[in-house]
């Protein structure tokens, strides 16, 4: 593997860096042997060139810091990140494609997860595009995903009050999905894929890389079953669900002086999950009380030799509450085995957030068109980087949708 990156293998820094402490290496120098120019340089905007040509190796780049692996929309993540068998979220595709047969009419969503967690990670976050649609042959769904790590500076080792270049790295993931009914209680789905990344110099020297796209699949099916409440007034569900994700090409890399491209396995996953919803409905008044509970297993599948094999297990469990169609709090709790700047190992940690649903009709309006807004709070771990300066209390997530809730077909009958 050392031919991949020369000379990144053989610095302590590297193994730091992918142990979850890029933000803290991205203050620190580390030599690498490539070209004369580049002889000397780097902070963690340089080192993420490594990131994707290693992730499969068994290092935590692209399994922690990708558009391709994180969740964006703020309800999934105020839940625990535990939308395997959840038709009700609009992003929730992204987990398991079967989830879009709970899509009704249009709808379209804007993601933002905040992941400025120090205060020299310039500009970094996630985001999330997207739409769904039922249609008579089965729903769809499609998104765009991308991270921006942010703005860093290489640097000379040198002499270090020299900059070389500004650099950004990103990553970006197309989806498109679908879904069909089986039976009245079975759906499946399958969703495709292509997944890039950039390193892009912003002034200085040019590093160069390039690289060749990935197109990967993941399938999914959701079952589902009527509860233990079945009244005029109340009515349940169960619903459960598994997906596989991420089977395709392999996503290929280099960097500068390389003569040949770095082919790479992306991270493979196998989710499973639950929920259990409960709609309360009094006739011939306001009152409405929507209830639901989630839960995820998630089991890394293609870790390699060298990825410490007691890691590949998460989860999360989140419930939601939501009052008269309008209002609902959200908490939840996401499991990983091994501590990251938003959650210690073997723990649940604790997440929260709120929705905002407003519809035309609730106000007199003629028409089905309906306004969500969602937020979410992750708070930081400061267990793991409990003296950085700039570090916030939590990081923000906010997710727009705005849905036409009646069959566009049958409106333009």
């Amino acid at each position: 593997m050392s031919d991949i990156i020369p000379g990144y293998l053989n610095n302590n820094i590297f193994s730091l860096f992918f142990s979850d402490c890029v933000y803290y290496a991205s203050r620190l120098y580390v030599g690498v042997s490539m070209k004369k120019s580049f002889s000397v340089i780097a902070t963690a905007g340089f080192l993420l060139a490594a990131v994707l040509p290693l992730a499969a190796q068994g290092f935590l780049g692209i399994l922690e810091f990708s558009a391709l692996t994180a969740s964006t929309n703020a309800s999934d993540i105020a839940m625990g990140e535990s939308y395997a068998a959840n038709p009700y979220g609009i992003s929730s595709f992204t987990h398991n494609p079967a989830n879009l047969m709970g899509v009704t009419g249009v709808n379209v969503f804007y993601n933002y997860r905040d992941n400025e967690a120090i205060d020299f990670l310039d500009r970094s976050r996630y985001l999330g595009i997207g739409g769904t649609m039922s249609t008579t042959i089965g729903n769809f769904g499609f998104s765009y995903q991308e991270f921006l790590l942010g703005r860093f500076t290489a640097i000379s080792l040198e002499d270090p009050d020299i900059v070389t270049s500004q650099v950004e790295f990103s990553d970006h993931v197309f989806n498109l999905s679908f879904s069909r009914d089986y039976s009245d209680q079975f759906s499946y789905g399958v969703s495709v894929k292509l997944y890039d990344a950039d390193i892009t110099t912003l002034s200085g020297p040019e590093i160069a890389f390039s690289s060749k796209s990935a197109f990967v699949f993941d399938v999914g099916a959701i079952y589902w079953l009527p509860g233990f409440i079945a009244t005029r007034e109340v009515t349940d569900h169960l619903f459960f669900g598994a997906s596989l994700q991420n089977f395709g090409t392999d996503f290929e890399s280099k960097i500068a002086a390389q003569e040949a491209y770095a082919a790479e396995q992306l991270p493979r996953f196998f989710r499973l999950g639950f929920a259990y919803r409960l709609h309360a409905q009094s006739p011939g008044t306001a009152f409405s009380f929507k209830y639901l509970l989630t839960g995820e297993y998630r089991r890394y599948l293609n870790a390699p030799d060298g990825y410490d094999q007691s890691n590949r297990d998460f989860g999360g469990l989140g419930f939601k509450a939501m009052f008269f169609d309008m209002f609902a709090i959200q908490l939840g709790g996401h499991y990983t085995p091994y501590s990251n700047f938003t959650g210690q190992e073997d723990k649940f940690n604790f997440r929260y957030g709120f929705d905002l649903h407003l519809a035309l009709r609730q106000f007199g309006g003629d028409y089905p068109i309906d306004f969500l807004f969602q937020y979410a709070q992750v708070p930081v771990n400061d267990a793991l980087w409990p003296d950085i300066d700039g570090k916030p209390n939590g990081l923000s997530v906010f997710s727009i949708q705005v849905s036409y809730t009646e069959s566009i077909f049958q409106a333009l009958k």
